[in-house]
């Protein structure tokens, strides 16, 4: 692979995690530890109180169908309890965010945000005056967004590393939305396509899981949340040194009254994030590590910002 002006690029060092093949995101066999047994078993209890529920989960097939059951990641029901129960996030990120981006904001520039869920960051930099093209790979996390946040420039499905993001001032994204890919190649990928879409100047605050993640995360016990209309049980495991993983159950009623239940596997990809900030320095993005988007802010350990700026004549 080379990159401007003829470079040769050699990719990620060693460092980075093997390269998985692209259906690393479907449910493993893999033996589960002790701590995902309990999430296990919490879901059955949880599953008694729901007991008659219809379970809507379905093998995925195909993550590029438009076909929302098989979608791997945020189904309609789990978009919906991110959306009413979990925006904390976005809000706690959108101050250092918009900070980082008001030269943006000062010339006009568009803002691209990667992974925008449901609009908890998204309101932010539309109320802040920004003009925002909002993307996700989720249509039921972009249904939500379209409906929660007017005012926004455009909304389009975007899926890395396949689709290309268009060329922006600035590139946002939190939730680690780059850790939710399927391997370390795709992550690269997605990396050197997010350099390319950046303008000479642009501004870059992203945050992505660090491979310090999941010896932070180790005993984690499983978590459960109760609303009027839903209820979500999420348990946790690392399989490897490589990945960190989520067994996420949700019942939500119906308009006819019934409890649907759907279960969605997550495996987020674990990186060595100063391997990231060389990566963009080839591409003529002079970035950072840090453990927040400002100085008042900081992240769960393991997770970590990374913020830059795309070097004039890039």
């Amino acid at each position: 692979m080379s990159g401007p002006a003829g470079r040769k690029r050699t990719g990620l060092p060693a460092r980075w995690p093997s390269r998985r093949p692209a259906n690393q995101w479907l449910p493993t066999k893999k033996r589960r530890s002790a701590n995902a047994s309990v999430g296990h078993a919490l879901v059955a209890a949880v599953a008694v109180l729901y007991r008659g529920s219809v379970d809507i989960s379905e093998e995925v097939s195909d993550p590029a169908s438009d076909d929302m059951t098989t979608i791997p990641y945020y189904r309609p029901a789990l978009s919906r309890v991110h959306h009413e129960g979990f925006g904390g996030h976005g809000d706690a990120c959108a101050p250092g965010i918009l900070a980082k981006l008001r030269p943006v904001r000062e010339r006009g520039g568009v803002v691209l945000e990667l992974g925008c869920g449901s609009g908890a960051l998204t309101r932010h930099l539309v109320a802040a005056g920004h003009c925002v093209i909002a993307t996700d790979a989720s249509p039921a996390m972009l249904a939500l967004a379209r409906e929660a946040v007017p005012g926004v420039e455009a909304f389009s499905r975007l899926a890395l590393p396949d689709d290309q993001p268009p060329a922006a001032d600035a590139v946002v994204s939190v939730g680690h939305v780059l850790s939710y890919l399927p391997n370390a190649l795709a992550v690269e990928r997605a990396i050197l396509a997010i350099a390319a879409a950046l303008r000479p100047g642009g501004v870059l605050a992203i945050d992505l899981l660090d491979r310090t993640y999941r010896a932070a995360q180790t005993g984690k016990p499983p978590v459960a949340m109760v609303r009027d209309e839903w209820a979500v049980v999420i348990a946790f495991d690392s399989p490897d040194p490589e990945t960190y993983a989520r067994d996420i159950t949700t019942f939500v009623r119906s308009a006819s009254g019934a409890w649907l239940r759907d279960d969605e596997h997550h495996v987020n990809v674990l990186v060595h994030a100063p391997d990231v900030v060389r990566l963009l320095a080839d591409e003529g993005v002079e970035a950072e590590i840090l453990p927040g988007f400002d100085e008042g802010q900081r992240f769960e350990k393991g997770l970590v910002a990374i913020t830059g700026v795309r070097r004039l004549g890039a």
